[in-house]
């Protein structure tokens, strides 16, 4: 199963992070890594 990379739709627009830090997400039925998410910030 391929691993979905989400990033944020920000102004329009989808990019990734600042920091460029992902973290993951994991389905509760076994634990596996369902997707990658970028990390946001509040942008100050």
């Amino acid at each position: 199963m391929a691993i979905a990379n989400i990033l944020n739709f920000i102004n329009g627009e989808f990019t990734t992070g600042d920091s460029g830090k992902t973290f993951d997400v994991r389905t509760p039925v076994d634990n596996a890594i369902i997707a990658r998410v970028h990390e946001a910030s509040s942008g100050s």
